[in-house]
């Protein structure tokens, strides 16, 4: 933030840059093990807008999930189940709010035709 609270607006990389991002993005959503999908703006505010989380799942069902927080100096993991439902419903809102694998991918190539 620049002083006076506002923030200053800075370009971060170039066209060309953010093109190849994208590309390895849709690169990405065509692996078998791999589902992508984008959350567009027009879904508004949410609860995972005060910064990103992962839910680590295992392959056994005996075993819970644990959430996993990291910022710049450190990282967390919460295993307390009131804690992990809590992150997992963020998570299904998300994806259920979020466009589907091929409207992803339809919205990347049309970004990246805008960039070319």
């Amino acid at each position: 933030m620049s002083r006076g609270g506002r923030r200053a607006e800075t370009a971060v990389g170039t066209a060309q840059i953010t093109a190849e991002r994208f590309e390895r993005l849709a690169e990405a959503g065509r692996r078998p093990n791999v589902m992508l999908q984008i959350l567009p703006y027009q879904a508004g505010a949410h609860q995972a807008m005060t910064g990103s989380f992962t839910v680590v799942g295992f392959p056994a069902s005996s075993d819970l999930d644990v959430i996993y927080l990291e910022n710049m100096s450190s990282g967390l993991c919460l295993e307390d189940a009131v804690n992990v439902r809590r992150y997992v419903s963020v998570f299904d809102y998300l994806r259920a709010a979020a466009l589907s694998p091929a409207d992803t991918a339809t919205m990347l190539m049309n970004a990246l035709n805008t960039l070319a």
